[in-house]
């Protein structure tokens, strides 16, 4: 559970008259209810999912070079939004401050910078890099205002879709490999990427090393397009059309663990949490490294 369900708790026990004392025989915590308290209180997310734990971060281990360093999401950007687009707003103990509307125009720099780990980690460095430079006009119109007159959707994909042409193009490439097992070098054409280790960083992610395999131990998609980064699937990994009924919600639960434990129980030699950030989809562990561009500091 997290803070706001600690409160919220709170207010339906204490809040309501109840009180905590120490019992003097076994010196433990205990209860005493008022009598006003719901009769039962039963913890639960809009996502129907368990509650999770916060994630081990192997990443801790050394920080400098593991963690990952914000490229678009930095406090520079924020300062840039505020002159910009900011609104006047008198902020106290402050003082004046330019205020942004976050849904509008922090959360596209959000998934903008995890749409760059993501395929930075699927994909390899390389393309990673290939993705930064092909973002940096559309970003530069974005901090200058030029999404001020947009729907937050519309300002969202002013920022990513040089990213979902390019991953576009990668995918199929890496698609065609995959079904026809041609050589690297005869499944591509010239491209501005270098497709070999973009193909081969591709197969050790979702097949663990082997082009040939038909399905993948991690419980990602063998068909890359399933493999595109999707904020609203990380959110909301059980859609509302697996809710129909007790039966379904429980068949969409079952697979959604069975899914996230395939991720978990990864043990790549290489670096497990420390290069892969997408073990599953949905896995709360798959962004640990991107709290140094936290849009929450960066706003305090």
């Amino acid at each position: 559970m997290g803070l706001t369900a600690l409160d919220v708790i709170l207010y339906l026990t204490e809040g309501q008259g109840g009180r905590f004392a120490v019992d003097a025989v076994s010196s433990r915590l205990v209860y005493h209810a008022s009598g006003r308290e719901p009769s039962r209180i039963v913890p639960f997310g809009n996502t129907g999912l368990f509650t999770f734990a916060r994630p081990f971060n192997a990443k801790e281990k050394d920080h400098a070079t593991l963690e990952h360093k914000p490229v678009f999401l930095t406090r520079q950007a924020i300062d840039r939004l505020r002159e910009s687009v900011g609104t006047p707003q008198q902020v106290a103990p402050i003082g004046m401050r330019r205020q942004l509307d976050y849904e509008h125009d922090i959360h596209p720099l959000v998934l903008l910078e995890m749409a760059l780990i993501y395929y930075t980690t699927l994909l390899c460095e390389a393309f990673g890099a290939f993705l930064e430079n092909k973002v940096r006009p559309g970003y530069e119109a974005f901090l200058a205002g030029g999404a001020r007159h947009c729907n937050p959707e519309a300002a969202t994909w002013m920022l990513v879709a040089p990213i979902e042409a390019a991953v576009n193009e990668a995918f199929t490439q890496i698609g065609a490999a995959l079904r026809t097992g041609a050589a690297v070098e005869e499944s591509a054409p010239r491209r501005q990427w270098d497709f070999r280790p973009l193909f081969e960083r591709y197969v050790t992610v979702v097949f663990g090393g082997n082009s040939a395999g038909n399905s993948s131990a991690y419980g990602h998609s063998i068909d890359p397009q399933g493999n595109r980064f999707s904020w609203n699937r990380m959110i909301q990994p059980i859609c509302h059309e697996q809710c129909s009924s007790p039966e379904a919600y429980r068949a969409a639960l079952a697979e959604f663990m069975d899914r996230a434990g395939q991720g978990r129980r990864r043990q790549a030699p290489r670096a497990p949490r420390l290069s892969h950030r997408c073990p599953a989809r949905a896995d709360p562990g798959c962004w640990p490294g991107t709290r140094g561009g936290s849009p929450f500091q960066l706003l305090e």
